[in-house]
């Protein structure tokens, strides 16, 4: 299957399955420079298709479709330091740590570009940055209800959420998570000073 219809049948996949609870196959724990890191990986043929989540999400919510995708092609999902059993940080969560860190974890499992990045919300604007800056690393880009690189800022930013939003905030999101949200603007404006994306299949 070519890149183009494997992007094309991801993102048909992701508008008709719902995540559902069970686990993901192979799952496994590795340490990466002396921390650990939770990830799982199906090997089948290239290209591989690399998921990232959410704020607040993780690996497991992509458990229906990684099953799916992994039947075809070479699927990898990972859960982001402090998220899951995977070692918080105390480095910066900008968008740049975080994909350097990506980058270093896939060619650490023998995972080789280019890549189908798939991203959700806050992940899929990791996504966005990771195409800009390695655009010859990417086969295409998957945005699945991707923050926008401004949405943090002016009138949505955190300190203009409702009071009830910024609470529950605090009280469901770890240290790990609430670094990633309050470095969200920086993460976005990363994306603008980077290239436009181009010639390559993209869709949200």
């Amino acid at each position: 299957m070519t890149s183009s219809r494997l992007i094309l049948s991801i993102s048909v996949l992701l508008v008709s399955v719902v995540a559902g609870c069970a686990g993901l196959p192979s799952t496994k724990i590795e340490k990466l420079n002396g921390r650990q890191i939770e990830y799982a990986q199906i090997d089948k043929t290239l290209p591989v298709v690399v998921f990232e989540n959410g704020l607040g999400a993780n690996m497991r919510s992509w458990t229906k479709v990684f099953h799916q995708i992994g039947n075809e092609t070479t699927v990898f999902a990972y859960n982001r330091p402090g998220y899951g059993n995977s070692d918080a940080v105390s480095t910066s969560r900008d968008g740049a740590q975080i994909i350097e860190e990506l980058r270093i974890l896939l060619r650490g499992n023998s995972l080789q570009p280019p890549y189908i990045l798939v991203g959700h919300s806050l992940g899929g604007l990791f996504m966005q940055l990771y195409a800009r800056q390695h655009p010859e690393e990417v086969a295409g880009l998957v945005l699945v209800d991707s923050t926008h690189p401004t949405q943090f800022e002016g009138l949505g930013s955190v300190d203009k959420w409702p009071w009830w939003a910024r609470l529950l905030s605090k009280v469901f999101l770890s240290g790990s998570q609430k670094k990633e949200l309050a470095e969200a603007t920086e993460t976005g404006q990363q994306v603008l000073r980077a290239p436009t994306f181009e010639g390559k299949p993209v869709i949200v």
